[in-house]
């Protein structure tokens, strides 16, 4: 059986979550920075748990309600854009 796909965090990445839920994540490799939405922030907080993405979108409709069906893509979506930046990397 393969193991699903995962994205793991770069460890000079910098995380900071604001009160609103609302969060920034900076590289300090680069300077790259991302506003992340609560949603976003709840994807990286199972990316740093090392989480496969498998297992996130089966977390997601767990905790939210009315999740559109097109979730999976959104996801991996979001992990290009953290990739371009090199927020994460992947891992088989």
């Amino acid at each position: 059986m393969d193991t699903p796909l995962k994205a793991i965090s770069n460890p000079d990445v910098v995380f900071r979550e604001g009160v609103d839920k609302w969060a920034v994540l900076v590289n300090l490799d680069n300077a790259a920075s991302i506003a992340l939405n609560p949603t976003g922030v709840f994807v990286w907080k199972m990316i740093e748990m090392e989480c496969s993405i498998e297992d996130i979108v089966s977390k997601i409709k767990r905790h939210y309600k009315n999740v559109p069906d097109n979730v999976t893509s959104d996801i991996f979506s979001l992990l290009h854009t953290l990739a371009e930046e090199g927020f994460v990397g992947y891992e088989v």
